[in-house]
Formats: C-alpha cells, structure tokens, sequence
C-alpha cells in the first residue's frame, strides 16, 4: 500500500485539507501497513526493539543469514547480493568493517575513519567536516570559518593542482605562502587582490581599504600600459610621471572631473561644488559648440560673449527656468486639439509635469498607464493606484498600525435629521435595455437614525441591492447595521455549505455543515441584537432554514442529528453556553468530561461533580435534602457520611452490607433475622452489659456474656459455610502439622445428619477420592466452585485411554448448556471448535498441511516452500487487491472481463496506431482544436475541405498572392497601405491638377530659380520665408526700426552711447546685484528706510551691527534660544510659567524635605515599594506573612495575621473574570473594589485631548461562611484610538455583593479648546463607596490627557492613554 499523506490544507481555519476523521483514517493505513511488516498487524515482533532514536532488530535475515559471522574474508564476505559471493562486507576484526568489489578490498571503516583502496569518484559532491593537521599529507577538510581546506606537504609544492592532461595549472611550494599560476588568469567574476604594492614592483596589483584597486608598474618608456584585444595601446602612464595618456576616444558611462577649469583652456571639462559641471574651450567663432550625431552644431556659445544659440527646437524634460519660458501672468497655448493619449493634445510633455496650486480640467482626465497611480500628501503617503483590469486600489504607503487607511465620504448639510441620507456608495453596470441612463446594481447608505447634533450623530449603515435609477422602488433595504450594532438582514443569511462566521482572531467560531448542524467553537456573545424577520431562518447553502426564529422569538434548530459526543449532534458549541431561563432536554442529558461539574445558585455554592470511574461528588458542607432541611444526606467532615431524619430512616433490602463501624444514638430495632454472610469483622469492639444478651424477638437470651466474659449459647450455634478459619480452631496448639499426611490422621467431616461433625481416618478420604477417580462413570467436580487443573512444573496431561474416545471442553452459554471444543480420537486428535477461532500469534501447521472445511478438508494447502493452493477459486472481498499484489505480466486478455478496462487503466501515451482498428477513429472521439498541422497529410485537404470565409490573412503565406489570384477591379482604395505607391506606379503625365492636394506641393517640388518675382502674391514674403542673415541694413529704411522689432536680449552693453542711460530708461526693481559692479553702491545711494528683511545676506547683521536694547521680544524667533543664551542666576521665580517644570527639569537628588509644602505628597506621589519599614521608622522588616500594626501610641510593630485573625490577602489585577475560593476556616473578607479608568480622548484638528475619568471604588466586609467561591471581574481600562471617541473603564465586581463602575471616556468633542474630562465612576453595595480612585495610579486611573504626554503634540492634535485597569484586593478573616 502505498503511502498516506494528510493534506493540512492551504491555512488554517480556511475549509480545505483533509477532515480530522480522514486524517486519522491515513494515520491507521499507514501504521497498520508498519505493524503488517514488522509485526502480527496489531503487535511488533518481539524481535523489534526501538528508543528514542535506535531501531534494534533482534536476529534479522539478510540473504538468508539470520547472523553476522565474525570474520569473513575479501573473497567470502558474509553480507552479499544472491549469485555474487565474493562482493558485500565482511567484519575482518573488532571495531572494523571491510567492503569487496569482485574479490578486492575496496573500503575499510575503523575506529580512525574510512579508507578507500583506488581512486574515488563520485556524482554527487563530498562533504568534509572538520580542520585538517599541519603534518597531513594530503587532506581535505572544512571549517564553518575557514570553509573547504587543502593541505599537503611535498618536497617542491605542498599543494600542486593539475589539469586533464596532466599539466600543473597552481602550485603552492613547499613551505611558503605563494601561489604560482602557471598559465593565464581568466576570470568570470572578480580578482580580489588583498594589501599594497611595493614601490619596486615591475608588475603587481594590489588593495587598500583607502586606494582600492592599486596597479603598479616600472618600465622605461611607460610605468603601466593597457592594451586592447589587438595588442594595441589604449593608454599609459608615463615613466614616472602622474599624467594619463589616451590614445583612442574616451568613452565612459560617467566621467567626474574634480575641480575647477582655467581660463587659458582650450578645452577642458571640470567641476567645484558651487558651480557644478564646467565645459571650458576658446575658439575663433565659438568657445564651445555641441554638436549632434550628424556633426551638426546644436549649441554654440560665440567667442567671448555669454550667449547661447541654439540651432534647432527647445524641447524640455525637466523644469524651465529661463526667461522665455517663465511668464509673470497667464502662459496659456490658443491650441484646442483634444488629448486621446499622451502624444496629442494642446500641451505635451515627454516627461513629468509640476504644478505648484492648484490644477482645473475642463473636461476629462485620462490615467493611460495600467499602473497609475495619484498620489496625495507631501509625501505621498496616500495613493490611489489603478490595477490592471481589476480596479483602484486606496493604499496608506505608512502602512502602520497608528495611521489607518481612510476613505472619507463627507456631507455639507448643515441640518441633518432623521433619515437623510448623508452619503451613498453605489456600485453601477452598463444599460443593458436602454430604460436607464446608469443602473445601479447595489449601494451601501450612511443615513441618519436621528436628528444631528454637537453630542448625537447615530447614523446607520443600509445595503441595497436590485436597484436603479428608474426601479427606485425597489430601493429597499435588504441589511442595516445600526449604530448600537444591531445587523437586520431582510432575508436568509446564508453561507456556504461548512462555512463559517467568526471573529478576526477566531475564524471559526461558528459554523454550519451541510446538513444544517449550527456549531460553536466557544460560547456566543453579542454585543447589541442579531434580529432577523420574523419567522426567518439561518443556514447553509445546503440546509438554509438550518435555524428557524419564530415571530414570538422561539429559535428552533431543524436538524434532528442525534448526539454521541460533544461533537455531534443537531446543536453543538465548542466553548461554553449561558441559559437565562428553563432549559428542557427531551432524552438523554449527558456530561462527557470525566471531570464534569454541575453548579446550583448564582455564586455556585453547590457543585456535583463527576470523578472519573468513581461516583458524583457533592461540594462540601453540601447536603441532599428530601421534603424539608431536616430530611438530608451530607458529610460534615472528612470521612463521615449523616442520614438525617426527623422521624425514621428506613433501609429495605435483602443484603445490606455495612463495612465499617455502626454507631447508634438511639434504640436498634431489629424486626428480622440479621445473617452473616461471612465471619464478620469489627475494627472495633462490640459491647453489651456486664450479663448483657444477644438474642432473637423469639430467643432475647440467645448468647448471654457475663461479666467475667464468658459467653453461653443456649442452643449449639451454627455458623456460615466457611466462617470459621481453622486457624481460628485451637488444634493441638493451633499450629500447622507439618509432617505429612499419614493414613492415621484424622479429618472432621459433616456427617450430613443435622450439622454434626465426625472425625474420619485419612486412609478413608484417599480410598473414596481414588475409587471415585478410577470410576469412569464418575467425573471430578467442584460444585458451585470453580475447579482449577494447574502445575507449576511439567505437563498437564488429558489422556482418554479408551480407544476412538474424544476429549471434550464444554461450558454453559447463556444458559444453554454447549460443547465448545471437541478433540476426535477416532480421526487422530481433530479438533472441532463449536464457534470461530482467535489466535493471538501465528497460525502454523505442518509441512504440505492443509486448512479447510468439514466437506472441504484440503481448501488452503501449503507446501513446505511456503506455496499457498487454493483448491477453488477464492472470493475476495471488494477491493481488496490493488496493485501491489499483482506479478508484473501476470494479467492477461483471458483475466480480464469484457468491457473491464476504460481511460482511467491506460498510461498516458500508451495507445498508438497499431492498437487502433481500421476507421475506429470518428469526430466525437477528436477532442476540438486536437488535429494539428502534423496529423494532416500533404495535399490532403482540398477545396471542399474549407469552410466559406475560413481563410483569413494569417493563413496566407507571405508572398503567397500573384497578380493571377487577383480579380479585375478588386483593388480599391482600402486595398492600399499608406505610403505604398511610389513614383513608379504613375505613368507619365497622369498626374494633374486634380490629383494634388491643397500644400502638397513644397519647395522640394520646384526646379532652382523656377520662382520668379510673377509667382509671388503681394504681402507674401514674412519673416519664416527668409533665410538667415539674409536682411542687412540696405534693407532698412530710415526710421522703420522701432521697439516691436527689436527681439528680447538683443540689444547689448557695446549698442548704448556712453552716458545715454538714465534713471527714466531703467524700470522699476528691475537692477539686481549682478547688474552692480563690485563696491558701486554706497549709502548715499539708499533711500531712508529702504533696506528691509530680504535685503540681508544670511549671517550679515552680527553684534557690531546692533544698537543697544534693539532686540526686543518680539524681534526674537520661537525656539530660538537655549541653555547658553542665560547668564547665570538670571531666571528667577517669576520668569517660569506655570506647570512649565516638569520631571525631568529636576536634578538627581536636588528635592530636599524643605521644598515640600505641607500636605503636598499624597499617595499618588509615592512611587511603588518606595515606603519601606525603615522609612516607617518600624524595627526590622519582619518576616513572611507579617503585618504592620498600630500600637495606638504612634508607633507601629510587625504583628502575625493570626493574631487579628488574617488568614489571607489575595489581589485580582488582571481584567476579565476569575474565581475567589474561600479558604479553609475562613469566615469574613474585607473586599476593596475598583473600576477600570476611562481612556482619555485624543485631541483632532489641533485641539487638545481630555483625560479619563477614574474608576469608581467601594469597600466592604462580608460574611462568607455560607459559600466557597465567588466570581471575580475585574473592569478592563478604557481604550484611547488615535483621534477617534475613547471608551470607559470596565466595571469590577466580588459577585454581587459589591461592584464599581468605571470612569467615563475623555469627551470627544471637536473644536478649539480642551475638551471636557470623562466623569469619574461609583461604588455601590459597599459599606463604603466613593466617586473616583484614591487608592493609587496603578489601577483604575483614567487616561492622561495633554499635560501628561507634551511629546505626543502631533499636527492633528494629541496622543492620549489609555486608562489603567480596575482592581480586586481581598483580605481573608
């Protein structure tokens, strides 16, 4: 059998891989089919043994050898392959183990290692482990450090690597630490060269952590040379000399100079940190020109001048800065080609595009790319990203748990009232009729549940399906999610067969199988109602009516699966299950932990709890009650049981067996006989009076004892079968005889007579025993007892020594009186079983013997070889045999029944033609699209083989189509791709007027000087139709120049007269620094109170430049000024603000006791396990258990808990609920309760967080000693989301003697301003209740507003806490 894999499934809780049950079921196949191999199929042999991690088989068969001789040689190895004796393992000594190959020794395994005779080849990889010695030959080792390590040691090379042909490739001599490579270095990846060069090396290469690659080089002519493939020099370094000189182009991907060009250059390429790149060159015309691929110029700068030309269009990637493209007002384009993609439209980019306000589009915005994305924020952190043929995906790129992913549909309606709808998020298809503009298929509603305001915004969810723009009345609601959390479905909630509903931590919490069984994982809880319609079900895909809820609210589950275990049944819940009231069970009830509990009244005080294998256990001073109290069953200590009654306790029974003493407060009425089954046995004495009688209600007097003891019957006594030991018997000194049984001795024996005993020889008992046993018509028997043939040494021997007699077992079977076993001596001891046979081990007969039945003796036959025959053919039960058991060929055409074999039983591939008949093949067994080009043969389909239009373009060949194929006039104009007739196509002059377009013709068309001034129309030459430089100043008439025409930049320093500038040609603002020469500008040049903030450089004004007192507060920056700022002793008290010194502004140890006010520390001030006995100024620190008590004198001492009666003290800290057990004697506690502290709320939009309210606390003593255990909650503290509403603190409780509410939630309103502090819980029920904590900060403490955390400042307000838990602190009395 092949094995069983369990498939574990994709992930948890997620419906796939196996059940549990089928999981189990491949754990048994696999461990039967182990127990099949190595055992009995229920049992491993005996001759297995295993541990932890040594499987030990005892006495194995290997080829027929069940042990290992000692020795062996290499040509006689005792481990061998059947028909090769002279290969396998031998053991030619202790500790050591051989292998041979043909009659050689090959391998050899001692205590030392492994070694192998010849060479060692392997296809796989060998794996060392561990360092080799200095002294070894020739080893291979590895370290986890050093990694693989060879070491050898030779007389020239300790180490010499060698190639196929023998030929040394490394060597490493003896001795040092060099390498010497014989041939060339070639190399894929990297050489790593390690250290520095040597100034004396002729050729090396080296490495320095701060040089890095170092070449090195000494020759005559040149220190280092690099060539090229051809042996040509692409550059060098001169013999001593730092220049580089390259012969051919310098091409590189990057090419960084390093500092700054000189203006006698030539040409020259540099770079400083302020300028950048620098291109430096002198020329005739121009000191640098670019040129472009062709050798055309692209920029120029003309000699001497800072101008730049540029020869062709300015298209931009990146910013502009330049003046031409940098307008003060609108730069607008008149252009209104529509955009369809990214290369058309009126604005075009090849790069990104920048807008620093904000961005209108008229019309629609097209993202082209499938991976757009729009991004919002400074950083981006929002984006909304298209997905392929998916959708948009909203990501927050923080991905943190503080900052959430939100999508916000936000009304403006300032008045809001019940049932408006205040956002909508609806999803729509195509108009698929036209009756629509859009149909909305679904939509998700925000509306109002009341009207809004500052303190009320209840709005719930509804989901609507169905809908559209014109079926608006089927616009209902089909759920709502209201805003206590109630979820309404119109319909059927369903899910899908084995589905589950769950939470995020517990997937699995609930889930329905297909046959409609509902199961719980732990008990439900539900924070606010689930209410579905009236009469209306859940379910399953399968089962949808699985759970019904009636119109009166009575939940009825349909599924009448019965229950045989917590698992199984109608109604299952994995966790526990509350009921408020009656629960009825119609049939059995049952508690299946072995340690089940049933618990009566609200604290629990009685409990019955089951013990395994034992009984029920009812709780401790617990008592079964009948008809009133003083009718009871209870146990008031350990080991008494109390029968308790009023009146008369009555036990009727024929066998009442007491074992143990009997006490008896009052009278003992004995109406019957009391008889003694057996001697009974007092653990104590029974006492009557001095002369006292035990007696009978005929015979009082029946045994009378007197005050000396002695006991009188008045009639002889009669005692129960084997009540009397005879070691009870005084028997000549009541001691064993010893000696053996002699003829003479004398036995006592009823004589039958009425109970009298008579003495018998011992010669007499063996004469009856032996005559009985020689009679064969008598039988031994032992009566009512059992009787027991047993020998601790030899055989027990059966022997019938009449000829053809049986020996028979025989017993009674349910009444019936049955031969089990009979042994035949007429048939040579065949045994015939009344039933069937079970064999713990093995079944063996002889040699040749057979297993069959009463007609068929010889049905199973098997040989002494281990052939099993079957004399018919047997039948086996279905699917029994599978694969495994059949011999490969062993099935044959005859085996096999008609129609047995279809696709699942051949291999793929394992049909061809010559298993196919002659037209077997017809289309329905030709999967579509399966006959491919390679099973049609050539020319083999022909014309009406194809369908009308089946041949499209690409099942034409290229160049398939000649001008024959071709109909007259079957080329027209959507025959002929753009561009594809050319000048040869036209015929001579058949082109005329007609056939050219408006501006087809340009001046590529016309013959030189074919255009004469005729041809020109008046007013047609502009300015894009002359050349360059082609007007000069004849062309100008006198006066016809005027500020139109003169282009921008355009008129230099060397066009003004000297002097003809003045103040009226200079526009305002419009004379920068770079205009000013050096030192031109005095004061006598600036105008009073013309110089302000943006005319100083940074760091310009400095102390010398500052008159005195003119830093004034407000000319002071915020932040600005630290610690150094202050002169010493400078700040005093009215210079601090108010709550402004915190913690950390004190030094260590800088708070004295003067600095207290009076009254100023209180318990909140106290850190925890700060006040010690020495700080109470208490002697010593007591030891475990004491208590500090008052002496009434001021002083206090360490006191014993017993001495006030202490027995305890216990505190419940953690949140949630546990169980207070009352301690043994224990019969008050003093019980202190806190509630869990409100969470403070986080201030939004800038305004400051409110802190939470402090759990309630209440106080009290109880009377405990009528219960043992009472529950425990501890209020949970409120939780503090960033930015969202706070929640309060849980409650605490000790059951329902006393409780505290916890604080309130920081308020969470929004606007300028604090928001208002969470109101402070209550204690009730308590002796002593109080508003708020005042027991401490470590619990039921609210949040910490603004003026705990100043750090958590964010720009959208404040970071609050949350509160601190409640507590349960309990003295036990």
């Amino acid at each position: 059998m092949a094995y069983q894999s369990i498939d574990l499934g994709t992930t948890a809780g997620d419906g796939t891989g196996d059940t549990i049950r089928d999981g189990g079921d491949k754990l048994n196949d696999n461990f039967e089919e182990i127990y099949t191999l190595l055992g009995t199929g229920t049992a491993l042999s005996s001759g297995i043994s295993a541990d932890a991690t040594v499987i030990t088989l005892i006495a194995p068969t290997i080829s027929g050898v069940e042990a290992f001789a000692d020795n062996g040689d290499i040509s006689n190895p005792v481990i061998t392959r059947t028909g090769d004796t002279n290969t396998g393992i031998f053991f030619p000594s202790e500790n050591n183990l051989s292998v041979t190959t043909g009659g050689a020794l090959r391998t050899t395994v001692n205590s030392t290692g492994l070694v192998v005779v010849g060479n060692v080849t392997t296809t796989g990889t060998v794996e060392p482990a561990g360092d080799t010695a200095a002294e070894d030959n020739a080893a291979i080792g590895y370290t986890s450090t050093e990694g693989l390590i060879l070491t050898g040691q030779g007389s020239t090379n300790d180490i010499t690597i060698k190639n196929d042909a023998d030929a040394d490739v490394l060597e490493i001599p003896t001795g040092t630490t060099n390498v010497t490579v014989v041939g060339d270095i070639t190399s894929a990846k990297t050489l790593n060269a390690a250290g520095d060069t040597d100034a004396g090396d002729n050729a090396a290469i080296g490495y320095t952590s701060a040089e890095g690659l170092i070449l090195t080089g000494q020759g005559s002519t040149s220190d280092i040379t690099l060539k090229n493939d051809a042996d040509a020099t692409v550059f060098t370094v001169p013999t001593g000399t730092t220049n580089v000189d390259i012969v051919g182009v310098a091409t590189a991907a990057t090419f960084e100079p390093d500092g700054d060009t000189a203006a006698s250059d030539n040409a020259a390429i540099g770079y400083t940190s302020t300028e950048g790149l620098i291109l430096t060159g002198q020329g005739s015309t121009n000191d640098i020109t670019i040129k472009n691929d062709a050798d055309a110029d692209v920029i120029e700068i003309p000699t001497g001048t800072v101008n730049v030309t540029m020869a062709g269009t300015l298209d931009v990637v990146g910013a502009v800065t330049t003046a031409a493209l940098t307008a003060s007002g609108i730069m607008k384009t008149d252009d209104t080609t529509a955009a369809t993609s990214t290369t058309d439209g009126s604005l075009q980019t090849d790069g990104g595009l920048s807008v620093v306000l904000d961005a209108v589009i008229g019309d629609d915005l097209f993202m082209l790319s499938d991976a757009s994305v729009i991004a919002f924020g400074a950083n981006s952190e929002i984006t909304l990203a298209h997905v392929h043929n998916v959708g948009l995906t909203l990501t927050h790129a923080t991905g943190s748990d503080d900052y959430p992913i939100v999508l916000q549909l936000k009304s403006e309606e300032n008045a809001i009232t019940a049932n408006n709808v205040i956002a909508s998020l609806e999803f729509a298809a195509g108009d698929s009729d036209g009756t629509d503009g859009a149909t909305v298929a679904a939509g998700i509603h925000a509306i109002a549940e009341g009207t809004f305001s500052a303190s009320a915004n209840a709005t719930k969810l509804v989901f609507t399906t169905g809908v559209s723009e014109t079926a608006a009345s089927s616009a209902t609601a089909k759920a709502t999610l209201s805003s206590i959390g109630d979820f309404q479905v119109a319909g059927d909630l369903v899910i899908k067969d084995g589905g589950l509903i769950g939470s995020a931590s517990d997937l699995d919490a609930l889930s329905i199988s297909s046959g409609g069984v509902v199961n719980f994982t732990a008990r439900p809880t539900f924070a606010a109602s689930l209410t579905i319609q009236d009469g209306g079900s859940i379910g399953s895909a399968s089962d949808l009516n699985a759970v019904t809820i009636s119109s009166g609210g009575v939940v009825a589950v349909t599924a009448t699966t019965a229950s045989s275990s917590a698992s199984t049944g109608a109604l299952t819940v994995a966790g526990g299950a509350g009921v408020a009231a009656d629960l009825s069970v119609g049939d059995d009830l049952r508690l299946l932990s072995d340690a089940a509990h049933l618990s009566f009244g609200q604290d629990s005080e009685v409990t019955l709890t089951h013990v395994h294998n034992d009984g029920l256990l009812l709780n401790t001073d617990m008592q079964l009650q009948f008809r009133d109290s003083a009718i009871n069953i209870r146990s008031d200590a350990d080991g008494d049981l109390d029968i308790n009654a009023d009146d008369e306790i009555e036990l009727n029974s024929t066998l009442i067996d007491i074992n143990g003493n009997v006490e008896i407060s009052g009278t003992l009425t004995q109406t019957g006989v009391a008889t003694f089954v057996a001697r009974p046995v007092f653990s104590a004495n029974i006492t009557v009076q001095d002369g006292g009688q035990i007696g009978s209600a005929s015979d009082a007097d029946a045994i009378a004892i007197a005050s000396d003891g002695v006991v009188t019957f008045t009639q002889a006594p009669v005692f129960p079968n084997g009540s009397i030991d005879i070691v009870d018997i005084d028997l000549d000194g009541a001691t064993e005889m010893g000696a053996a049984i002699a003829d003479a001795d004398l036995f006592m024996i009823d004589d039958g007579a009425g109970g009298t005993m008579k003495s018998v020889l011992a010669s007499r008992i063996a004469s009856y025993i032996g005559a009985g046993i020689s009679s064969a018509a008598d039988n031994i028997t032992g009566g009512d007892s059992a009787v027991t043939i047993s020998t601790t040494v030899g055989n027990i021997t059966l022997d019938a020594e009449q000829s053809d007699t049986n020996i028979i077992l025989k017993g009674t079977d349910g009444g019936v009186d049955t031969t089990f076993l009979t042994i035949s001596g007429a048939a040579a001891g065949l045994a015939t079983f009344n039933a069937g046979i079970t064999i713990g081990g093995n079944l063996i007969i002889p040699d040749a013997g057979n297993i069959g039945s009463a007609s068929d003796t010889d049905a199973i036959a098997i040989a002494s070889d281990g052939v099993v025959t079957f004399s018919q053919i047997p039948v086996m039960p279905a699917n029994s045999i599978d694969s495994d058991e059949y011999i490969d060929g062993s099935i044959d055409l005859a085996h096999m029944s008609a129609n047995s074999v279809d696709s699942d039983q051949y291999v793929d591939g394992s049909i061809d033609a010559a298993h196919l008949a002659t037209n077997s093949v017809t289309t329905v067994k030709i999967t579509d699209a399966n006959v491919t080009s390679a099973k049609i043969a050539s020319s083999a389909v022909s014309t009406i083989k194809i369908a009308a239009d089946a041949i499209t373009g690409t099942k034409i060949a290229d160049d398939a189509i000649d001008s024959e194929h071709i109909a007259a006039g079957a080329i027209d104009n959507e025959h002929i791709a753009d561009d594809a007739i050319n000048s040869e196509h036209y015929a001579d002059g058949s082109i005329d007027l007609a056939h050219m377009s408006a501006n087809s013709v340009d001046s590529n068309q016309y013959v030189d000087g074919s255009i004469d001034t005729a041809h020109i129309a008046d007013s047609q030459i502009t300015l894009a139709k002359m050349a360059t430089n082609s007007i000069d100043s004849n062309q100008y008439v006198d006066g016809s120049i005027d500020n139109a025409h003169i282009a921008d930049d355009a008129i230099n320093s060397e066009h003004y007269a000297a002097g003809s500038i003045d103040t009226a040609h200079i526009a305002d603002s419009q004379i920068t620094v770079a205009k000013m020469a050096a030192n031109s500008v005095d004061s006598a040049q600036y105008v009073d109170d013309s110089i302000d903030t943006a005319h100083y450089a940074a760091g310009s004004v400095d102390a010398t430049a500052l008159g005195a007192d003119c830093v004034t507060a407000a000319k002071i920056g915020d932040n600005v000024i630290n610690s150094e700022h202050y002169a010493a002793g400078s700040i005093d008290n009215e210079h601090i603000a108010d709550d402004a010194i915190n913690s950390e502004h004190y030094a260590a140890d800088s708070i004295d006791a003067e600095h207290y006010a009076a009254g100023s520390v209180d318990a909140t001030a106290i850190a925890a396990s700060a006040v010690g006995a020495s700080e109470l100024n208490v002697s010593g620190n007591g030891t475990t258990s004491q208590f500090l008590r008052s002496d009434g004198d001021g002083t206090m001492t360490w006191a014993e808990p017993t001495s006030v009666g202490i027995i305890s003290v216990q505190d419940f800290t953690s949140s949630g609920t546990s169980t207070w057990s009352r301690p043994s004697g224990c019969t008050k506690v003093h019980v202190h309760v806190v509630g869990g502290g409100g969470g403070a709320y986080s201030g939004a939009g800038g305004s400051n967080g409110s802190p939470g309210g402090h759990g309630g606390s209440t106080e009290e003593v109880i009377d405990v000693s009528g219960v043992s255990s009472v529950t425990v909650t501890v209020g949970a503290g409120g939780a503090s989301p960033e930015h969202t509403a706070a929640s309060a603190g849980g409650t605490s409780s000790f059951g329902s003697y006393c409780s505290a509410t916890g604080g309130g939630a920081g308020a969470s309103t929004v606007g300028a301003g604090d928001a208002s502090n969470g109101a402070n819980g209550s204690g009730s029920n308590g002796q002593i209740n109080r508003s708020g904590n005042i027991h401490g900060p470590l619990f039921g403490t609210g949040g910490a507003s603004i003026s705990d955390w100043p750090t958590q400042v964010t720009t959208t307000g404040v970071l609050g806490s949350a509160g601190k838990p409640g507590y349960v602190y309990i003295v036990n009395y």
